[in-house]
């Protein structure tokens, strides 16, 4: 039985899109970190043994409709929901598709990014305890480690700016289905962002923010060495 069958969090789904278009700078959808895709590697985190969801739901893109369904089979999701998004496929487009096809079923949303593959169980955890709670919002940050400066047009260094204000930002994030339910809807009425705490800022609601993981970083094509370290230490016990 899978994990997340035997230790589900009550009305909490997990929805990881796969959208047509990934940033410029992103590894290809399906490009493998070590001996699996970023789709394998945030799957076997957020079903880690521990915690769990009620549901799993992967959105993906008629182009990769295919690609989702082989790595599903065979690396051991094969219980794991996919569903198609409508044209164009984008991000927006999957999270939609996810909102229309959940439902009332869920209560709330843990929604991922393959392009942070390397997420542990431990975020997926604060993140549910947060959910739990009541949070509307739960959003995994990191402290802003390195200097920031404030440049001019020219790039001239004009001030350095407080950092202990600053944190980075990353997925995955949890949200309650009527926040994901405005973000899709804003962005088909072309009213703004669809950066969900954006969108929960502007609608006052508080978002809630827990521990991220150095780990989390964004997987670029000059990342995967990295990566592949990262999870050869983990296989031996050193990270």
């Amino acid at each position: 039985m899978p994990p997340d069958q035997l230790a589900g969090s009550a009305g909490v789904s997990l929805v990881i899109p796969v959208p047509v278009r990934s940033h410029a700078a992103h590894l290809p959808r399906f490009a493998h970190i070590a001996d699996a895709s970023p789709l394998a590697h945030c799957l076997d985190a957020m079903r880690a043994p521990g915690r769990g969801f009620d549901r799993v739901l992967v959105v993906a893109a008629e182009l990769h409709r295919g690609d989702a369904r082989s790595v599903l089979a065979n690396h051991g999701h094969p219980d794991v929901e996919l569903i198609t998004a409508p044209d164009p496929g984008r991000r927006v487009d999957c999270l939609r598709a996810a909102v229309d096809h959940l439902g009332t079923r869920s209560e709330s949303i843990v929604v991922h990014d393959l392009s942070r593959p390397l997420v542990s169980f431990e975020v997926r955890d604060r993140i549910l305890d947060a959910l739990g709670s009541g949070a509307e919002l739960v959003v995994p940050m990191l402290l802003m480690v390195d200097s920031v400066k404030s440049v001019d047009g020219h790039g001239s260094v004009l001030s350095t700016i407080d950092r202990s204000h600053l944190r980075m930002v990353q997925y995955p994030r949890g949200m309650s289905m009527s926040l994901l339910r405005t973000v899709v809807d804003e962005a088909a009425a072309g009213e703004g962002t669809t950066d969900e705490v954006d969108v929960a800022l502007a609608h006052g609601i508080t978002v809630i923010t827990v521990d991220g993981d150095p780990d989390g970083f964004s997987v670029g094509d000059r990342d995967v060495l990295l990566a592949e370290a990262i999870l050869s230490c983990r296989l031996e016990g050193r990270r």
